[in-house]
């Protein structure tokens, strides 16, 4: 019997005031790898704008991130209770 296993990579753009956060959470997470890209709340916004590829942004203002919902690029989802207590329930399409 022949199985495939796929490689999944979850590409996460992030405030750069989470790096040490996610990095450590990150590196508790074995069933994907996860591909960071840090840097300002608005310039990762411009990029996602622009068409570079993200699964996940985490915003550290609600302008950057209303930005991407008003262009289309924000999936509305429900969230696990702990996110939804923090707000942090919209990912990118």
């Amino acid at each position: 019997m022949l199985v495939a296993i796929l490689a999944v990579t979850i590409r996460v753009s992030a405030a750069a005031s989470l790096t040490d956060a996610l990095q450590a959470i990150a590196s508790r997470y074995h069933a994907a790898s996860v591909a960071f890209n840090f840097g300002a709340s608005g310039l990762l916004a411009r990029q996602i704008i622009e068409g570079a590829p993200a699964d996940i942004f985490i915003s550290a203002d609600e302008p950057s991130m209303d930005r991407l919902e008003q262009r289309g690029l924000i999936e509305q989802k429900p969230a696990p209770d702990s996110l939804e207590q923090t707000g942090c329930h919209r990912s990118c399409r």
